[in-house]
């Protein structure tokens, strides 16, 4: 048999008694005793014991294997490369005309462009569009004026592609300029 003294904050005092599994505990202020099948923690005040802690850990694992086993399975891989012959928007950067490979980033909506020419790389973050299946790889533009911004890319075979989301900038430039899409094929690396 242990016993252990635990003081709280509030000026209570505990004593608690271990015995074969079962926990006795006594506040000195209300001299009554109660028995409990759990054990109790010895961890600091307010904090939670380790049953609680080992569940709650175990449904965030679950949550996050669910949560990646459905981004897994509604991924797709663009591998893909377009010579785009005017330079163009994507965020709030300019990048320059030029040949372009355009890859997906692990199992996210994480974009990489590069430009090896110019020696540039964009990281672009998308979200996930339906359309009819693309019949081949393209890129889609908005243009207005003379600016031009990537709006989606769509991949062969694919009824899902990626839409970049619009920046401040396009945003101003609807507001001032009729807008005109500008589609360019792309071909597989």
């Amino acid at each position: 048999m242990t016993e252990i003294t635990l003081a709280r904050p509030d000026a209570l005092i505990f004593s608690t008694r271990v015995i074969s599994g079962a926990c006795m505990a006594r506040s000195h202020r209300q001299k009554e005793y109660f028995q409990s099948r759990l054990t109790v923690s010895c961890e600091e005040y307010g904090t939670q014991p380790k049953e609680k802690t080992k569940m709650k850990r175990r449904i965030l694992i679950t949550a996050a294997l669910a949560m990646l086993a459905t981004t897994a399975a509604s991924a797709q891989t663009i591998n893909v490369r377009a010579k785009v012959p005017f330079s163009f928007a994507v965020g709030s950067s300019i990048l320059p005309a030029g040949e372009y490979s355009l890859q997906t980033l692990g199992f996210g909506n994480a974009l990489a462009m590069r430009n090896r020419d110019a020696n540039v790389t964009k990281l672009v973050l998308s979200t996930v569009c339906q359309s009819r299946t693309a019949t081949k790889n393209k890129l889609i533009f908005h243009r207005y004026g003379d600016a031009y911004f990537l709006s989606q890319i769509w991949t062969e075979g694919n009824s899902l592609g990626y839409e970049i989301p619009k920046s401040a900038r396009e945003k101003e430039m609807a507001t001032n300029y009729s807008k005109e899409e500008v589609v360019l094929l792309a071909l597989n690396r």
